[in-house]
């Protein structure tokens, strides 16, 4: 089995043993944020998910938010004050800090299907195509315009089969932990 292939299939144990025992208390660890089973589902596929640089995520993603941490980051990277930063790419919507809009996005490079800023950008863009919907959806949204989201979901539904439930309570709370972790760290 490739790289990939042993990737896929130890996500997937992880996958499988977080979201075994679900909802018995014995599994429960009260130091991990509670989470949906489809969002250990969102993060296992978020840690398969590799782009394909086909940029459709650029060229359709409107409106693109950002922290304030995202505003500061473009403005280092652009080497300009954040408030002049802030006046030529950015506005605000009813809920938050955007990306003015425009499509595709400023920053995406056709000569290279990818983007400009790379190193800086937007966490909403680094998280995508899974992640951002946390409680939301009771179910894993495949964006089909997107390459490299197919082959996560289909690289995980392939190594998901033939495992089974994990039974041990400490093994089930080591991955939920685990996935906390991964989820801390993007």
């Amino acid at each position: 089995m490739g790289e990939g292939g042993s990737k896929a299939r130890q996500v997937a144990q992880m996958l499988k043993t977080a979201t075994s025992l679900w909802g018995d208390v014995r599994a429960e660890e009260l130091s991990v944020p509670a989470i949906s089973q489809a969002d250990y589902y969102r993060l296992a596929c978020h840690l398969l998910f590799e782009c394909q640089r086909c940029g459709t995520c650029c060229r359709t993603g409107d409106p693109i938010r950002l922290l304030p941490e995202d505003a500061q980051a473009l403005s280092r990277h652009l080497k300009l004050p954040l408030s002049r930063a802030s006046k030529k790419y950015l506005s605000r919507d009813e809920k938050s800090l955007i990306f003015k809009k425009v499509r595709p996005c400023r920053f995406f490079d056709p000569s290279v299907s990818g983007c400009r800023i790379y190193p800086a950008r937007p966490h909403s863009c680094r998280i995508f195509p899974f992640l951002g919907v946390y409680g939301g959806d009771e179910r894993v949204t495949l964006h089909a315009s997107c390459p490299g989201s197919v082959e996560a979901v289909r690289s995980l539904r392939d190594a998901m089969e033939g495992l089974n439930e994990e039974t041990d309570p400490e093994k089930v709370r080591a991955a939920r932990r685990w996935f906390d972790q991964v989820l801390a760290s993007l």
